[in-house]
């Protein structure tokens, strides 16, 4: 059965920025958020498929592995969307 995982209570943001820090990125150094870099896609990967060689990986998977909430992923049919 496939599964998914959520974290309810946080969320991921991702600022670019070409040059200096925006006022954006300021807002999130003042409450303590301050820059990570790791791959979106290789994180959620290596969370769903624990098979998977995840080293690179392991140190943010750590950081979220307590906020994190496993559910099996039931069959939806088209009446269950919005």
């Amino acid at each position: 059965m496939s599964q998914q995982v959520r974290l309810p209570t946080h969320a991921v943001v991702e600022t670019k920025t070409a040059g200096a820090a925006t006022g954006v990125d300021r807002v999130l150094w003042r409450h303590g958020h301050r820059p990570t870099r790791f791959s979106k896609y290789g994180t959620g990967l290596s969370m769903l498929m624990p098979y998977l060689p995840a080293h690179r990986w392991n140190r943010i998977r750590s950081e979220i592995q307590p906020y994190l909430q496993h559910e099996p992923i039931t069959e939806r049919t088209h009446h269950d969307l919005p």
